[in-house]
């Protein structure tokens, strides 16, 4: 008689999870619910990361084509990741990733 497993939710405990592959190479066991809400974060992640790159290269060009170095812009560019950084000006108090939440929270207010 085969053994069957049920594996539980890595998110939120439910049973029947399945196995499911985040682009960074980890398998979570996860229930539907919490596979849609971690497919949509995927997706914001990947989708943020594609605007940064398209930016960041456009701004390189437009400061490299004035004159300014390339050492310069990589300085330039690391003060900038550095204040994004959970660890940086974000994450500057004891809870980085609150910190991020209320600075999301404020950008997106600045928009409404």
């Amino acid at each position: 008689m085969p053994v069957t497993t049920t594996l539980e939710c890595d998110m939120c405990g439910k049973p029947n999870a399945l196995a499911f592959h985040r682009p960074s190479q980890m398998t979570e066991a996860l229930c539907s619910d919490c596979a849609r809400n971690a497919a949509l974060i995927d997706a914001a992640h990947n989708d943020l990361h594609t605007q940064l790159a398209a930016t960041v290269q456009a701004w390189a060009g437009r400061w490299a084509g004035v004159g300014v170095g390339v050492p310069d812009l990589g300085y330039v560019l690391w003060t900038e990741a550095t204040y994004w950084h959970p660890l940086g000006f974000l994450g500057s108090t004891d809870d980085a990733q609150q910190n991020a939440h209320t600075f999301v929270q404020a950008l997106l207010d600045d928009v409404n």
